[in-house]
């Protein structure tokens, strides 16, 4: 397997490496190491972004209440390959 797309959203890092759905087809696996159980799938990378940030935002909101409130930080490329 490719080594994981690396991004950071909101100071977090988020990671997106190619998967494959339960028929086989292709598909982007997106995660987040920092924040247990923050995982999502998508069909296209771009899908997978969008997913991701929803899941973050719910995530950290349903933890400790909305703790970037204000923060109009977006995904960003963190460099890794």
């Amino acid at each position: 397997m490719n080594q994981p797309m690396r991004y950071r959203v909101r100071g977090i890092e988020a990671r997106i490496e190619l998967d494959q759905f339960a028929d086989g087809s292709p598909a982007f696996h997106g995660y987040c190491p920092a924040l247990r159980g923050c995982h999502t799938w998508a069909r296209t990378q771009k899908w997978t972004v969008r997913h991701l940030r929803e899941a973050i935002d719910l995530y950290v909101e349903d933890e400790d209440g909305p703790v970037f409130r204000g923060s109009k930080a977006g995904f960003e490329p963190d460099g890794g390959t």
